[in-house]
């Protein structure tokens, strides 16, 4: 049905008028099918990467490891993780304790177990939008997500949520403009993109400019990776939301 839906809208160039949660829920089949097809062909168009998720001793990322703290234990959340979450999991020769969290978890358990997965880090059941009620503030050491915070229902509420939970840092790493890039199809319903040095969140019917927005309570330095091309995103707490 929601292809159905989505096809009128990009023929007649017209948007029906659905609440940004239920357009969302109307998508997740998508979701879930992709990854499935994921797992069953071990990566699909990224074959190259598939075993990293599976390494216990890799290391994080360089392009994310060198904005954490030089502190022990440190504890990251992984916001939209998916089914595993992609980050490394060794940080100057330790073990990071990771939280991978997703809304739709669930579903993505079902695929894990119909190829016999046991992930390293097992994704927990939480709408980003719903982060506040299920930990506390300040929690984490830093607080993250890659290619998902634009697939939510409200993303100026999940980043909200993001930064109360931190006590340091929010990393975002997306896709710049992928509704636009998607054609505004299924989960694809927001636009991130920096505009004169700002961080900017925009939809159908909203722009939010979220370092205008925001700017006493984080610091945000928003760019375009030179090497993967994709908008890096990084918040440095200043105080908490009172």
């Amino acid at each position: 049905m929601h292809r159905f839906i989505f096809k009128i809208e990009q023929v007649l160039g017209f948007r029906f008028p659905i609440p940004e949660k239920w357009r969302w829920q109307l998508s997740i089949s998508s979701e879930v099918a992709f990854w499935d097809n994921y797992y069953r062909t071990k990566g699909g168009d990224w074959k190259n990467k598939y075993q990293l998720k599976f390494d216990p001793n890799l290391e994080v990322q360089p392009n994310i490891s060198k904005y954490f703290p030089s502190s022990a234990n440190l504890k990251i959340l992984d916001v939209g993780a998916g089914p595993m979450t992609f980050l490394g999991k060794i940080f100057s020769g330790q073990k990071i304790n990771i939280t991978a969290t997703d809304p739709l978890a669930d579903q993505y358990d079902e695929v894990l177990g119909k190829y016999e997965i046991d992930p390293l880090v097992r994704t927990i059941k939480c709408h980003g939008e719903k982060l506040d009620g299920m930990f506390d503030e300040s929690t984490f050491d830093v607080v993250l997500a890659k290619n998902s915070i634009d697939h939510s229902y409200d993303p100026v509420k999940v980043i909200v949520n993001m930064i109360k939970l931190t006590k340091d840092k929010v990393i975002l790493i997306h896709a710049e403009n992928e509704a636009d890039n998607e054609s505004w199809y299924g989960l694809h319903q927001w636009n991130f993109f920096v505009e004169n040095g700002d961080f900017i969140i925009s939809g159908r019917q909203t722009k939010v400019n979220f370092s205008a927005k925001y700017k006493n309570v984080v610091h945000i330095d928003s760019f375009i990776d030179e090497i993967d091309g994709l908008l890096y995103v990084v918040m440095t707490k200043k105080n908490s939301f009172k």
